[in-house]
């Protein structure tokens, strides 16, 4: 099964990390090419330059650097290269997701079809609903008590 931004997601979510960590997490994901040759990336990839990704997540150099330390020592597994020289930007990718393992245990099986078919996960009406032409609010035992409660407030409108 393919790894998907949900499945991230939801992973990072679950994931012990420092707030600052997460949010750090889920820039990459946002970032992250999922279509093969996106903006020059292989999928699952993502790219930035640190001082971009400093200034995304406003903070120091240094402190993003511990940030990235946390994430690559997390279940995720961040893994951060700079494979085409050195003012290119960094690849990033949660590796977690690229073996076939338990981290893929939160998604549902193409059979789950139980909130769909359950009726205690429904809201079912059994009854008859007429509507006819003298159907009316003002022609009911209820009119009177309406009519008396627009009036008392500010702002009526008439019709």
């Amino acid at each position: 099964m393919e790894p998907t931004t949900g499945l991230i997601l939801r992973r990072i979510t679950q994931t012990n990390l420092s707030v600052a960590a997460h949010k750090l997490a889920t820039l990459i994901l946002d970032a992250i090419a999922w279509k093969d040759g996106y903006n020059g990336l292989s999928r699952g990839t993502a790219a930035f330059t640190l001082s971009a990704l400093a200034e995304k997540m406003g903070v120091s150099r240094q402190y993003l650097t511990v940030l990235l330390n946390e994430l690559e020592m997390s279940e995720l597994q961040l893994e951060r290269a700079k494979p085409n020289g050195k003012f290119a930007p960094w690849i990033f990718r949660f590796s977690a997701f690229d073996e076939k393992s338990e981290t893929h245990d939160l998604v549902s099986g193409e059979g789950d079809t139980s909130l769909s078919r359950d009726n205690n996960n429904k809201t079912i009406f059994s009854g008859l609903i007429e509507i006819t032409e003298s159907s009316n609010v003002f022609q009911t035992s209820w009119a009177e008590l309406i009519k008396s409660a627009k009036a008392t407030l500010p702002v009526t409108a008439r019709l």
